[in-house]
């Protein structure tokens, strides 16, 4: 079992303060329920002196910390109260905070020795955001090994994505894990870098992350819990993924690159939507009975047949569409060829055809 499945989420966040080389983790103070029921006035005492005095913070975010959060069998995210931008030295906006908090964990019928052991998180707030949002080291829905990234870099609040309520909240960047040094963003450079070492810390690469990166390009980690995904990938599996985009990326280069003396233009492009487009008839994702069938019906032949019938050039290449990875593409340098007046001298075609590439 690693260290994040055998404590709370702010207690993740204290034992990470200052042990990570990109990731910084915001100042934080954590109270148990059974502690604020005993020591409310010292509690504020402390939370206000702390915050406002010792660190010139005047902005604090109070949130949940529930044993019943955060775990490997359910996470329960965003079913308990937050509450951001309080200011630091307003010890009754605070109090009414906490006590919100504490509410929100009777939401689950536990114990009261269960219910006292609950906590509140005291925090900082980030503020100057170029990027914030969260991360899932795998994809949540296939268990396939891509980092997923769902983000706002436009608003510069920190929790548009974790609530949902912002125009600009609907941003996501897939990274296979295996091709990082793709990147060319230095935001999702840092903010991979400290994905990475954050998973060896907490030994554990299924990570849900919320993570704020701000326009000096330190990068906060405000949250980090388990993946709750019941994923059947093993390793074995993993392995022949990692073959099978190898592999794609092998035969994409490969088509990209070779030269085609039939076909007037000197490259290609490949698209989803021109000419009898995939993405609309079979979809972008096809099942391979669909994509046999539209080839067979459409894309080997038929295509331009019709064309040719219509006084279209006719060109020698046959097959219209090609799979890279599962997903359908248009050879649009041959749709191009398809649609070239039959008679025109073959100089014009090839400048059309060119000309219309670029």
């Amino acid at each position: 079992m690693n260290k994040i499945n055998r404590q709370t989420k702010g207690r993740v966040l204290n034992n990470l303060f200052k042990k990570l080389k990109y990731f910084k983790v915001p100042i934080t103070k954590l109270y148990t329920v059974g502690d604020w029921y005993l020591n409310e006035d010292f509690i504020l005492d402390e939370i206000t002196n702390f915050f406002s005095k010792k660190n010139f913070i005047k902005k604090i975010a109070i949130r949940s910390s529930s044993i019943n959060e955060d775990n490997t069998n359910k996470s329960n995210a965003g079913l308990f109260y937050s509450e951001l931008n309080i200011n630091s030295r307003d010890k009754f906006n605070i109090k009414k905070s906490i006590n919100k908090v504490v509410e929100s964990f009777k939401k689950i019928k536990d114990s009261k020795k269960v219910f006292l052991q609950n906590e509140i998180i005291i925090q900082e707030m980030i503020f100057s955001s170029s990027l914030s949002g969260v991360a899932f080291t795998y994809d949540l829905n296939t268990g396939a090994p891509y980092y997923v990234i769902n983000y706002d870099d436009v608003s510069g609040l920190t929790d548009t994505v974790t609530s949902g309520k912002n125009e600009h909240s609907n941003k996501s960047l897939i990274v296979s894990r295996y091709h990082i040094s793709q990147l060319r963003s230095d935001r999702f450079i840092i903010l991979i870098k400290a994905i990475k070492e954050l998973e060896k810390k907490i030994n554990s690469k299924y990570l849900d992350i919320e993570f704020v990166v701000k326009k000096n390009l330190e990068v906060y980690l405000l949250q980090v819990r388990p993946l709750n995904i019941k994923t059947k990938w093993s390793k074995h599996k993993e392995k022949n993924f990692k073959n099978f985009l190898t592999k794609t990326q092998k035969k994409i280069e490969k088509t990209f690159l070779k030269k085609n003396k039939k076909l007037f233009g000197v490259k290609t492009i490949y698209g989803q939507m021109p000419d009898w487009n995939p993405a609309e008839i079979i979809g972008t994702c096809p099942r391979m009975l669909s994509y046999s069938l539209y080839k067979k019906l459409i894309t080997n032949n038929i295509w331009k047949k019709s064309r040719f019938l219509m006084g279209y050039n006719n060109p020698h290449e046959k097959n219209l569409m090609v799979s890279f990875g599962g997903q359908p593409y248009i050879d649009v340098r041959l749709s191009l060829n398809s649609f070239l007046p039959s008679k025109l001298p073959e100089r014009i075609k090839e400048k059309l055809v060119n000309h219309w590439i670029e």
